[in-house]
C-alpha cells in the first residue's frame, strides 16, 4: 500500500512538473510575442514621430521662404484628370508622383495601384471632377451614389497602402462663361457635398478650394474656362498642404 502511495505521488508530481514546464513556455512565448509587438509599436511611433518634426521644419522652410512649398509633396501621390496632370505638366512636381491624365474620372483609380503598392506614400491628394460630372458617375446609384463610387476606389487604395493620409480636394468649378456651353458642370455644388459628407464618415480630410476658385470667378483660369492656369498650382498646392497639415 505504501508503495502505490509513494507512486501515485510521483506520478502527480510528474503531472505538475509537466504542466509547470508548459505554462512556463507558454509564458515565454506570449511574453516574446509581447516584446516583438511593442518593439514593433515604438518603431512605428518613432517614424512617425521623425516625419512630423521633419514636416515640422519643411514646413518652417516653407513659410520663411527658404524652401518651395512642393518640396513638401516628396512622400506624396496626387490622383487626378488633366487639372492635376499641369503639376507634372509644369514641372511642379516629379511626374512619376502626378497619377493624373486628360479625361480621368474616379473610376481611373485603381490603374495606378502598383504604384501606389510600391512607394508606399505618406500621403495620397485626390481631385477629380469635372469629367465626372460630364458622364455623371454614380447616378445609377441614387443620391449619394457619386461618393459610394468614389469611396469604393479609395478603398482600393488602402488595400495597397493602408497607412496612407487620404486627402480629398473639393471639385473647382468652371467659369461661368464656359457654363453656359457646359451645363452638365454646373452641380458643383452637390458633388462637392458628397465628397465632403464621405470625408467625414471615413475620417478623410476635406480640401475645401472655394475660396480660391470665387465661384468660377478668380483669376486662376486658362482660356477654356476650366483648365488652370500655371501660377495658380503654388496657391493650390499651399492650400492642400496646409490644409491637410
Amino acid at each position: 500500500m505504501l508503495i502505490v502511495s509513494v507512486l501515485c505521488v510521483v506520478i502527480i508530481a510528474g503531472f505538475a512538473m509537466g504542466y509547470t514546464s508548459k505554462r512556463k513556455n507558454r509564458i515565454l512565448a506570449e511574453g516574446l510575442t509581447y516584446l516583438k509587438t511593442q518593439e514593433t509599436r515604438e518603431t512605428q511611433e518613432l517614424e512617425k514621430t521623425l516625419q512630423r518634426k521633419q514636416r515640422e521644419r519643411m514646413l518652417a522652410a516653407v513659410e520663411s521662404g527658404q524652401s518651395s512649398i512642393f518640396s513638401l509633396y516628396r512622400n506624396a501621390l496626387i490622383f487626378g484628370d488633366s487639372r492635376v496632370y499641369g503639376f507634372g505638366s509644369y514641372g511642379f512636381v516629379p511626374f512619376e508622383q502626378v497619377l493624373a491624365d486628360a479625361g480621368a474620372t474616379i473610376n481611373n483609380i485603381p490603374d495606378n495601384l502598383e504604384t501606389v503598392k510600391k512607394t508606399q506614400p505618406e500621403k495620397i491628394y485626390f481631385s477629380y471632377g469635372v469629367n465626372d460630372m460630364g458622364l455623371q458617375i454614380g447616378s445609377d446609384r441614387g443620391e449619394n451614389g457619386y461618393a459610394q463610387v468614389y469611396e469604393e476606389m479609395i478603398d482600393k487604395v488602402l488595400e495597397e497602402s493602408p497607412s496612407s493620409q487620404i486627402i480629398i480636394n473639393s471639385i473647382l468649378p468652371a467659369t461661368p462663361a464656359r457654363l453656359v456651353d457646359a451645363p452638365r458642370w454646373k452641380d458643383v455644388d452637390q458633388y462637392n457635398a458628397q465628397i465632403e459628407e464621405m470625408c467625414k464618415k471615413r475620417g478623410w480630410t476635406y480640401i475645401d478650394n472655394s475660396e480660391l476658385a470665387d465661384g468660377g470667378n478668380a483669376d486662376i483660369y486658362q482660356a477654356d474656362g476650366v483648365h488652370l492656369l500655371p501660377d495658380f498650382y503654388p496657391v493650390w498646392a499651399q492650400n492642400m498642404i496646409f490644409s491637410a497639415s
